[in-house]
C-alpha cells in the first residue's frame, strides 16, 4: 500500500514514545516483518493490524493468543477514536491519537528494544547468549 498523506494517526507508547501510522495498513507484533515490533513474549508474532479506510482507523486482532482490548474491553475489530487505549496481551498499552498537538511534549519516535530476543530471527525464542549459565557463572 502506498503511504498515506497527513494527517497521520499515532500510537503513544510508554507515555512518551510515538509510533506514526504512516501506511494504510500497520501490523503490530513480534515478527521482524511487522511495522510496529514489540519485543515481548506475551505479544503474538502478528498480533494486530491497524488499517485506514475512508478516513477511519480500524484495529483488528489477528487471532493473537493474548488478545486485543480497546478501552479495557476485548475486541476482534473496532473503529478507533482519538484517546482510545489499546491493550495487547493484557499488558502492553498504547493510546491512539490523531492530532500532533495531542502528542506528549518532548516525545521521541518509538524504537523497539532489542535485548533478550533474537532480533535476526525474531521468533520469540530467548537468545541463549543472554541467559545465565547453569553452572552459576
Amino acid at each position: 500500500m502506498s503511504p498515506m498523506q497527513p494527517p497521520y494517526g499515532y500510537l503513544v507508547l510508554n507515555d512518551t514514545e510515538v509510533f506514526p501510522l504512516e501506511k494504510g495498513e500497520t501490523t503490530i507484533g513480534r515478527a521482524a516483518d511487522c511495522d510496529l515490533i514489540l519485543n515481548d513474549l506475551r505479544i503474538s508474532r502478528t498480533h494486530a493490524r491497524i488499517s485506514l479506510s475512508s478516513g477511519n482507523f480500524l484495529i483488528t486482532d489477528l487471532n493473537s493468543s493474548g488478545g486485543t482490548d480497546v478501552n479495557h474491553r476485548p475486541v476482534v475489530q473496532k473503529l478507533l477514536v482519538p484517546g482510545d487505549i489499546i491493550t495487547l496481551a493484557g499488558q502492553i498499552e498504547m493510546v491512539f491519537r490523531v492530532d500532533v498537538q495531542d502528542l506528549p511534549a518532548g516525545h521521541t519516535l518509538y524504537k523497539p528494544e532489542i535485548s533478550r530476543l533474537d532480533a535476526s530471527l525474531n521468533t520469540g525464542a530467548l537468545d541463549p547468549s543472554h541467559l545465565p549459565d547453569d553452572r552459576g557463572e
